[in-house]
């Protein structure tokens, strides 16, 4: 459970540096998956930080 090497990321069975799978699952960060495939991951979740930032400033305001 310590040993990151022992994580299973590559498609070939003993292959030592095969990251395919790794590699795939880093790729789906910038593709359209989100809100119909209109957004990747990544700007999905800028977008949700930028929101919750927009509305702790109003209620910083409000008080």
């Amino acid at each position: 459970m310590n040993d990151v090497g022992r994580i299973a990321a590559g498609n070939k069975q003993n292959a030592p540096g095969d990251n395919t799978i790794a590699n795939m699952i880093s790729s789906l960060q910038f593709r359209g998956i989100m809100n119909d495939g209109k957004d990747s991951f990544d700007d999905y979740y800028n977008s949700i930080v930028g929101e919750v930032g927009t509305v702790t400033q109003r209620a910083r305001k409000t008080f």
